[in-house]
């Protein structure tokens, strides 16, 4: 009875390690489990787990239910609902994260719509930034825009209560609407 309850756990972990979950629909790739892609391109792709992407193209959309871990990739538009961590990254369309986002050296060129409580842009290009109200996020929402990062559209926080931060060299040219700016 142990050996096949051990088989069984087994036989699970490989799956969700090896993304065995995968299935294809109208060139939109559904994946469970931990995935990964290196350089390659695909269409549109949807993630339930955690997905790294290695100088992968993205030509549609991206889904994210999970984790995304990704580097030098390129990305059509994107939705992620969990964690991100974005490096040296080119995001064309609008992005919408709910939870958790690091970006380092990344392009965002159109609206980027966040639900988070604190965000730090390090070297990084944005259009507009919309920070939403985060049910769970307690006392003021902050975005720090930080070496040398640019940002060329408006920044709104839908609760009123945000906070800029500009450090290193950083640079906004648009306006903020429901925060206050502090240089550093």
């Amino acid at each position: 009875m142990k050996l096949i309850l051990v088989l069984l756990v087994a036989v699970v972990l490989f799956y969700m390690y090896y993304g065995i979950g995968t299935s294809s629909k109208d060139g939109k790739s559904v994946t469970s489990g931990v995935v990964s892609y290196d350089n390659e391109t695909v269409g549109s792709l949807q993630v339930n787990g955690v997905v790294t992407l290695d100088g992968t193209t993205v030509s549609n959309t991206l889904a994210v239910a999970g984790s995304l871990q990704a580097k030098k990739a390129h990305i059509n538009t994107m939705q992620v609902n969990g964690h991100a961590s974005l490096t040296e990254c080119v995001v064309d369309g609008k992005a919408q994260i709910q939870g958790y986002l690091s970006a380092h050296q990344t392009t965002f060129g159109s609206e980027l719509t966040l639900s988070t409580y604190k965000v730090k842009f390090d070297n990084c290009t944005l259009g507009a930034l919309v920070i939403k109200k985060a049910f769970w996020a307690l006392g003021q929402q902050v975005v720090e825009l930080a070496d040398n990062t640019t940002c060329s559209g408006p920044i709104t926080f839908e609760n009123g209560n945000g906070k800029v931060i500009l450090s290193g060299n950083s640079q906004f040219n648009g306006t903020v609407q429901g925060a206050e700016v502090e240089k550093q």
